[in-house]
């Protein structure tokens, strides 16, 4: 039976869990002991501060893409415009000397 594992909440489990890496393999012992132990600074509890990050990732992936579908559309109304404007004046001003727009 699988054993349940506890966040990462009190006292201690951080320099367990990172006993447990040194004694799994040497190349981890010498990666971890070159940084120091990590330090959460957080006044959340472990699972609020997992949920919103999620939330702030999902918020910026919906308004990149609101703002890529915007820019689309904006695109798609001055290439219209522009055509109406060469079939209004007749492309006079959009065309080189060759004729070409």
């Amino acid at each position: 039976m699988p054993t349940a594992v506890k966040p990462l909440m009190f006292e201690g489990e951080i320099d367990a869990a990172l006993t447990y890496l040194r004694s799994s393999d040497p190349l981890l012992t010498t990666l971890i002991d070159s940084y120091r132990p990590p330090a959460f600074k957080s006044q959340c509890p472990p699972f609020l501060a997992l949920a919103k990050s999620i939330l702030y990732q999902l918020v910026a992936n919906a308004a990149k893409s609101i703002k890529s579908g915007e820019l689309r559309v904006r695109g798609m109304w001055r290439r219209r415009e522009r055509e109406a404007r060469l079939v209004r004046d007749g492309g006079a001003q959009e065309r080189d000397g060759d004729g070409v727009a």
